[in-house]
């Protein structure tokens, strides 16, 4: 048996929640592709080692994917990934690497790359450009690592590889990639990333179906992430608390 397995980790309605109600329904369309794109490229790489984590409730969506299903469970997004990675280990896995579906940018070349570099350590990151994680390899060994981590998507990253060194796990970092988790996220990657037609045009609907002016709280949101990108980069102080 392969010693390697991809988990991809997803749920349609954190991922929609993202975008205003006004989005909804094309934010689903959208996340519902990536999934489905991630698992094809998945199964290129490793046949039919690949796992798809997701609520029970969506399951008669991705029933015909050739996806192993596993039901999500916990409380907690770290309860529900941890109790997810365990599931397959529990199969006599070696390695595992998560996946989410929200990287538009994850194809057959990148994935070879991160098998490939994963032999030779214990855990394995894909930083996204906002200080998260599009990938997360882990061993049965190196798991410890992933119960003291505050998932809060600006910070994985950096909490991750301070774990990793703290307890002297052999780490890789693959090359940063983009993913999809608000309009401005979505702008960038019509702009910068290569997509297939058909992704294209649904990124493209996703865009135009919020035809109203954004509320203050999205607008803010952006700002204040702009900001953050901003002052990491330059190290500068975080912005002042109270905002009028």
């Amino acid at each position: 048996m392969d010693s390697t397995a991809v988990l991809i980790f997803a749920s349609l309605r954190h991922s929609s929640s993202k975008f205003s109600s006004t989005q909804s329904k094309s934010a689903n369309r959208v996340f519902a592709s990536f999934t489905r794109r991630v698992v094809r490229v998945s199964q290129k790489v490793f046949l039919d080692h690949v796992f798809l984590a997701i609520p029970p409730d969506e399951n008669p969506e991705f029933e015909r994917t050739g996806a192993c299903l596993i039901p999500q469970e916990g409380k907690s997004f770290g309860e529900r990934l941890c109790h997810s990675i365990q599931q397959v280990f529990a199969l006599g896995y070696e390695r595992v690497l998560v996946l989410g579906n929200d990287c538009p940018q994850l194809d057959v070349q990148l994935l070879s790359r991160a098998r490939e570099r994963f032999k030779n350590a214990t855990i394995i990151l894909g930083p996204d450009q906002k200080g998260g994680v599009y990938l997360l390899g882990v061993t049965p060994e190196s798991f410890q690592v992933l119960s003291d981590i505050e998932w809060n998507a600006n910070t994985d990253f950096a909490q991750l590889v301070k774990e990793c060194d703290s307890q002297n796990e052999r780490r890789e970092i693959l090359e940063a990639c983009y993913d999809l988790d608000d309009r401005f996220d979505l702008e960038t990657i019509l702009r910068r990333c290569p997509l297939g037609g058909p992704l294209r045009a649904l990124l493209l609907d996703l865009r135009s179906s919020n035809v109203c002016h954004p509320d203050q709280t999205t607008v803010l949101g952006c700002i204040l992430r702009m900001f953050d990108h901003i002052r990491r980069v330059n190290q500068l102080p975080p912005p002042p608390l109270c905002l009028h």
